[in-house]
Order: structure tokens, then sequence, then C-alpha cells
């Protein structure tokens, strides 16, 4: 069941979805393949793809103004670490915080899963405003991270 507002049900696990297209391989023409925004050292973020990502409007049904743009990857071993620490990793940071983080229609938050989690349900319940002051609506920050 997609998630909506003025819907929130305890009963059910709450799954955002990542990105997911069609997309072409850069340079070669008519190559397909599934864009699904792990970023890698065989797929390393590029300014477009950053865009696929955005134009795929994940949301919470009734608040098309708050996108999540989950990215993801498995770690930075050698292979993967340029993708993720180096020129490729610095473009992607770039992208997000000039592109999509102008303050007017666009205001970047980088989160964790459980404020993700947690400004998803501020949707649902029908929370508006800046999506960043629900980071800690439902659960709280880990002991730890409180103390800190």
């Amino acid at each position: 069941m997609p998630a909506r507002v003025g819907e929130v049900r305890r009963d059910r696990i709450l799954m955002i979805e990542g990105p997911l297209a069609f997309a072409l391989r850069p340079g070669r023409l008519l190559s397909p393949r599934i864009e699904n925004a792990a970023v890698t050292a065989d797929d390393p973020p590029t300014p477009a793809r950053v865009r696929s990502w955005v134009r795929q409007g994940i949301h919470v049904e009734g608040r098309p103004e708050w996108v999540f743009v989950k990215v993801h990857t498995h770690g930075a071993p050698e292979k993967q670490a340029a993708a993720l620490l180096g020129e490729a990793g610095r473009m992607l940071h770039t992208e997000l915080t000039t592109r999509y983080n102008d303050g007017q229609r666009w205001r970047l938050h980088y989160v964790t899963a459980r404020e993700m989690f947690n400004i998803a349900i501020a949707a649902m319940e029908g929370k508006d405003g800046d999506p960043g002051s629900f980071r800690d609506h439902v659960l709280p920050p880990p002991p730890v991270a409180a103390a800190a």
C-alpha cells in the first residue's frame, strides 16, 4: 500500500523505495540499463544520474514537495573508493548541494534511515514545513547520539 497523507498504519512495514528507472549507458548508443541509485566504481554518480533520481519523485502521496532520493552503496573497498570519496563523490555532493539546495524550490537534507522514517511518518500525519524539523519525530536518536 502506498504511504499517504492521513493514513498512518503502524501494523505495516514502511518501505521507502529508491529510484528505479530505465537509462542509457553513457557514451553507448542504445545500450539500456536499470538505474537504481547504486554508487559503484562501474557506475559512478554523474549529474545526469542525480537528475534521474530526483525525477522519480519518490514521496508520500499527498506530500509531493518532500522528495526522497535514496542512494546506496556497499561500503568503500578499494575498488569502490574513488566513486565515493574521489572526484565522482565530490561531483555527487556538488550537484546535490548546488542544483538541489537553492533554499527556494529545493532544500537538501542528508538523513539516516531512522530520520527518513521519521520524516515519512510526519508526512503521513499531514505535517508540513521543513522536513528536517521532523528528524526525531517518532523514533528518537540512539542514546549515545542524544548524549553528544
